[in-house]
């Protein structure tokens, strides 16, 4: 049974795509927690698209690094497009840079804001 999106506050289904704020210092058990969360919405409601906000998460370390792209490699058949915030933090953007591209990830971009992320998703709307 799919859990309640309040109960995954960093996790958010919106119109179109996954909003998904990582934490600033996430364990182990969070991310598996959070990439768990991530599968159940992609598989109920069919999202392919993925915006990842990690302009306020600290560097991870070697570990945890490891562990995120295992998950991220897991799921990236199922995605269409994945568009990473890092906001100004150039060493975020460079370690995103590191790991999207050592491993090959296919559909994933880097981006400064939320907004520029929203339109490379084609999300983007003005109200």
């Amino acid at each position: 049974m799919l859990m309640n999106a309040f109960e995954k506050d960093w996790i958010q289904l919106c119109d179109g795509y996954i909003h998904y704020t990582e934490k600033k210092d996430p364990s182990h058990e969070e991310i598996e927690s959070s990439f768990n969360y991530l599968q159940a919405l992609i598989h109920e409601f069919g999202i392919t698209k993925i915006l990842v906000d990690i302009s306020d998460s600290n560097k991870p370390n070697a570990e945890l690094r490891d562990l995120l792209k295992r998950k991220w490699l897991e799921l990236q058949d199922q995605l269409e497009q994945v568009a990473v915030v890092t906001g100004e933090n150039v060493l975020l953007n460079t370690t995103a840079k590191f790991i999207i591209r050592g491993i090959g990830l296919k559909g994933f971009s880097l981006h400064r804001d939320s907004i520029e992320a929203c339109v490379a998703l084609g999300v983007w709307r003005r109200i």
